[in-house]
């Protein structure tokens, strides 16, 4: 469990990365929201210029969907990054660390045709689209989850990746990874949420 962990923190930290634009070694947030960690002989000090990050950006409306037949997923869902706290090392300084709040992001489309072709991209994979076909998921098939699923087949980075909602009632994209549950069945992680 911890692997998985480590590899979905990891996803969504390269996805801020990528989206941002921002370089790992002199970072400035266009939000202006920092906690600030200078070590310097065992001794730390802050600096906090932290508000409440939901108060800063614009979500768009990411719950209430309800999804009672495949016909529900179809159509064009746009791609969002939620926002989360980042935490840059900066080398020059030599080990100061500094976290930031990014705000969410729109990262692309996902269109579901009804004929069984897909088209994605997804920022995080750059400019690249994607377009092949899709097909309905077993039962079970989306980490043991018995929901109305959809897998794109071979998409971005030449892997499955499934639209399915969440019991809150948000839509996923998820990401299949070479890794197995104990019964063999592939292990999805959550990379985005989609909204119309």
């Amino acid at each position: 469990m911890k692997k998985i962990t480590k590899c979905l923190l990891l996803i969504t930290t390269l996805s801020f990365i990528l989206l941002s634009g921002c370089n790992s070694t002199n970072h400035s947030s266009h939000v202006g929201q920092s906690l600030k960690q200078e070590n310097s002989g065992g001794k730390a000090s802050h600096s906090e210029n932290i508000d409440n990050p939901s108060n800063k950006e614009t979500n768009p409306q990411l719950d209430g969907y309800e999804v009672s037949s495949i016909e529900d997923l179809y159509g064009t869902w746009k791609v969002w990054i939620p926002g989360g706290f980042v935490e840059w090392y900066d080398k020059e300084s030599k080990g100061t660390k500094t976290l930031e709040y990014q705000i969410g992001q729109d990262a692309g489309t996902v269109v579901v045709n009804s004929n069984g072709i897909y088209k994605m991209s997804h920022g995080a994979w750059g400019n690249e689209i994607v377009q092949n076909t899709w097909h309905i998921a077993n039962v079970g098939e989306i980490n043991g989850e018995e929901v109305i699923a959809i897998i794109l087949e071979n998409g971005l980075a030449e892997t499955d990746w499934a639209i399915a909602p969440s019991p809150s009632g948000k839509i996923r994209l998820l990401q299949r990874t070479d890794e197995t549950w104990t019964d063999g069945t592939s292990i999805w992680l959550f990379v985005s949420e989609l909204y119309r």
